[in-house]
């Protein structure tokens, strides 16, 4: 990626995907402190815990999805063949 625009383009892509993350870990902190005491039920720790599964199937998403973006860019900003000279 040899253009600047390009590269803040790559850094967007990141800085996005970093805040979704941030944001869904926050989520599951404090789902996990709120499971952490003794006034939920079995019952509903395994909620807690079906959530946390979909936390991190959720992580997964942002980040495979930050990585296509990513390589899209990078894809795109690369010189294409270049023309016979005539």
């Amino acid at each position: 990626m040899n253009d600047g625009g390009g590269s803040s383009e790559l850094i967007k892509v990141a800085k996005d995907a970093l805040d979704e993350i941030d944001s869904v870990l926050q989520e599951m902190r404090s789902l996990s402190e709120h499971a952490a005491g003794d006034k939920m039920t079995p019952f509903e720790r395994s909620m807690a815990q079906n959530s946390i599964d979909g936390y991190i199937a959720e992580i997964d998403r942002i980040a495979t999805e930050a990585e296509l973006k990513a390589a899209r860019l990078q894809n795109a900003s690369r010189p294409g063949p270049r023309e016979p000279l005539h």
